[in-house]
């Protein structure tokens, strides 16, 4: 019986000895995994420098493209005539504007993002970026620097970072990209601080630390060299406008920040990180998540006398500052702020309350057009600079694209109509599908009839285009509208 007993006994033992232990085959399975991505990830760098190694290939490069063909007029076209009248009609047949009730699910919502601890060694760096202050482990022991700018160099820089513990510091600043909402080109410009920091601001090394970590992020990004100069070179799914630019395999290769080059070629590469497969995308599609530095400004127009005390981030207007030059659906298609849509529609709609479409739509157009003082971005910058609606209501004085893509955030969000903006060779302008039966200068798009309305023809009501444009046939830009609309 004991015989019986220990062979029992010995044979349970060895049954759970030899049991699988579900928890640990999955501890394993994961380490063998990060091992072997690892390894092809260590791999994938090392085919990658010696690719860089190299011959560098010269590329043309191409001028600037312009959004204008002519410069804009330095002052504003007036109209004279009598302010059309806003009385209701009695007609029971014409629609008014019903009260607008400014849905707290239609609206950007104010959004305290709760950011984790982040774990970061002792050893760490801190970075401004727009009311935020953030956080990253060091890499280096001191500022990295390159042995020059030929092909050798550069692989041999690229080794050198692949092989440190970069994989920490990226993976911090993507958890930033997805805590604050952070487009490409927000993310870019957080890529470039920490290259700044990095690099101690040397223009060389900054721009090859930004196409190290843009490539390593999963984004297109190229180097090109110019006599002795490196660049940052990227594809943007938006034209950049006033920027050099390279075509790779019929992708354009924006060179970032450089309006002129003297050197006619530029020495690149034709293949791309094994991981880089995203463009620039330069569009902003949920608002970002910035600290609030509230800016005040009291606007009134002068034909109706509409007074608005509108509240800005200043924080959002410091980052527009620091986007270039894009396609004009770009400012029309982006969120607005959440303060602009608590102080400055509430005014508006009770404005607009009980009018016509039409009734409503002249006293929308009569605030752009008289409650902002015009300058051209010239007068102003120095350089051209569409705004979005948010610089709009910031700066002292705004132009004909600012004044067409605020007019088209309050038709479409006031109103409930379709916008498009009419591009004219010095000059943009607005359109409004009514659904009312209102006579003026119309164009046909899509079928349907579209009002022209220009936010910079001061005093115009509806329907009237400037003298020199009635003659002319303008391209329609079309944008993807906000779900205000009808």
């Amino acid at each position: 019986m004991k015989r019986l007993f220990l062979f029992v006994m010995l044979w349970g033992n060895m049954l759970v000895a030899n049991a699988q232990d579900p928890y640990g085959d999955y501890v394993n399975f994961v380490r063998q995994r990060m091992s072997e991505y690892k390894d092809y990830r260590r791999k994938v760098n090392q085919e990658f420098a010696s690719f860089l190694e190299s011959y560098w290939k010269p590329f043309s490069k191409e001028q600037p493209i312009e959004a204008r063909q002519q410069p804009e007029p330095e002052h504003p076209i007036v109209f004279n005539a009598p302010t059309p009248s806003l009385e209701p009609k009695t007609d029971p047949r014409v629609s008014t504007i019903p009260p607008r009730r400014l849905d707290p699910q239609d609206q950007p919502q104010p959004v305290q993002v709760p950011m984790e601890e982040i774990p970061i060694s002792e050893n760490q760096f801190t970075i401004s970026y727009y009311g935020l202050s953030l956080r990253f482990p060091e890499l280096l022991e001191g500022s990295f620097r390159l042995n020059g700018v030929q092909e050798k160099q550069v692989a041999a820089a690229w080794e050198t970072m692949s092989s440190t513990n970069y994989k920490a510091l990226l993976d911090v600043c993507q958890r930033y990209q997805s805590a604050f909402q952070l487009n490409d080109w927000a993310y870019s410009l957080l890529i470039r601080q920490v290259a700044e920091h990095l690099c101690g601001n040397l223009a060389n090394e900054m721009a090859f630390m930004q196409m190290f970590f843009l490539s390593q992020s999963g984004y297109k990004a190229k180097i090109g060299r110019v006599g002795n100069r490196l660049h940052l070179m990227l594809p943007t799914n938006r034209t950049l406008y006033q920027t050099i630019f390279i075509t790779i395999d019929q992708e354009r290769y924006f060179l970032i920040g450089q309006k002129t080059l003297e050197d006619q070629s530029v020495y690149t590469y034709d293949k791309l990180f094994a991981y880089a497969t995203k463009t620039l995308d330069l569009d902003i599609k949920q608002p970002l998540l910035l600290p609030e530095e509230i800016f005040e400004r009291t606007l009134q127009s002068k034909a109706y006398k509409t007074e608005v005390t509108v509240q800005l981030n200043k924080n959002l207007i410091d980052f527009y500052k620091n986007c270039p030059q894009w396609e004009y659906p770009v400012y029309a298609q982006a969120p607005v702020c959440p303060k602009v849509y608590e102080t400055l529609l509430p005014p508006l709609a009770k404005a607009v309350e009980g009018k016509t479409e039409a009734q409503a739509a002249n006293l929308l157009i009569n605030f752009v057009q008289t409650a902002f003082d015009y300058k051209t971005d010239h007068q102003q910058f120095g350089y051209e600079k569409p705004f979005f609606v948010e610089e709009s209501l910031f700066y002292p004085y705004c132009d004909c694209e600012d004044r067409s893509i605020l007019y088209a955030f309050l038709v479409e969000e006031l109103l409930g109509l379709r916008v498009v903006f009419l591009n004219y060779p010095n000059h943009l302008a607005t359109a409004v599908c009514f659904n009312e039966a209102v006579t003026g200068d119309q164009i046909t798009y899509k079928g349907k009839n579209y009002l022209v309305c220009d936010p910079t023809y001061i005093n115009a009501p509806i329907g009237k285009a400037m003298p020199q444009f009635k003659q002319t046939i303008p391209t329609v830009i079309d944008f993807n509208h906000r779900k205000s609309i009808h």
